[in-house]
């Protein structure tokens, strides 16, 4: 029975690992690269410009890397802005949850 619990635990610790890795790799294959945003910088100031279509695309294509965003200073400031939500829900990309 305890081998039994060990092994179950043992595979549900590669899983897990498995779909990190992966996850890491996604990232990789799209190029996160936060330049690509830039269409979607007029919608983030005071003025509330209409979100481009090119910002939902961008948007869309660099969805694996928002947590990298998130995480990272230079970044974070444009991801936690109060405009976001309304942007990713106009975008139809769902929030972040990211992990830490």
């Amino acid at each position: 029975m305890k081998n039994a619990k060990a092994k179950s635990v043992a595979a549900i610790v590669g899983l897990l690992l498995f779909m990190v890795s992966n996850l890491a790799l996604v990232a990789e294959a799209v190029g996160c690269n936060p330049v690509k945003l830039l269409p979607c910088l007029p919608s983030l100031t005071p003025d509330e410009e209409p979100v481009a279509p090119e910002c939902c695309y961008m948007l869309k294509e660099q969805e694996p890397c928002l947590c990298d965003y998130i995480r990272n200073a230079d970044y974070s400031k444009y991801i936690n802005n109060p405009n976001t939500p309304y942007i990713l829900g106009v975008c139809q990309v769902p929030q972040p949850r990211c992990r830490w």
